[in-house]
Order: C-alpha cells, then structure tokens, then sequence
C-alpha cells in the first residue's frame, strides 16, 4: 500500500462505444472502479481494461502488483447495462484485488 492508502490505478475501456448512454460512458466506469479501489484502501499498482462485449455483458482484465488477477465479468440477462451495474462491477473488481493481496 502507499502512503495514505492512495492507489495508482490505470483503467482503460475497450470498445467502449458499445456502452449504453445509462452507463456514463467510459470515463464513468473507470471513475467508478477507482472509487471502489481506494475505498477498499488503495493499492500500490492497478491495471484495469475493461472490455465491452455488448451493451449488457463486461470484462475486466486486472493486473495489480504485478500479478494477474483472474478475470472479472458482469452480465445483464434481463437489459442493457445501467450505472447501478457499473457500480456493482466496479466494487466487485476492487474485492477482486483486495483478496489478491
């Protein structure tokens, strides 16, 4: 961990033009993915690229400290994806890096 619990995060949307308006777009993902990260404590180095796969279904490729963390994926059966979603996917990726530690 840093200083202060801060966390150097790099988040990347691929495919991004896939997301449906109710996400926020790209920049809103990887807002809500640094968000989850630091309130889990922060973490010294995060990679995070998201791949959009459709309007309803996510993946994320994580590397933190080096190590790869297995992928993380979220899908919407019953509609597109919505913020409440992205939220939802983003705390699950910072747990995701939290039990790699």
């Amino acid at each position: 961990m840093t200083a202060g619990g801060s966390t150097r995060t790099e988040c990347s949307v691929i495919n991004g033009e896939k997301l449906p308006p109710e996400t926020g777009g790209p920049l809103s993902i990887c807002e809500s993915v640094k968000a989850a990260l630091k309130d889990q404590g922060g973490h010294p180095a995060v990679r995070v690229e998201i791949h959009v796969k459709s309007n309803s279904w996510l993946v994320a490729r994580i590397t933190s400290d080096g190590r790869t963390i297995p992928d993380q994926n979220i899908a919407v059966a019953d509609g597109k994806l919505r913020k409440a979603s992205i939220d939802r996917f983003a705390r699950a990726i910072a747990q995701a890096v939290a039990a790699s530690s």
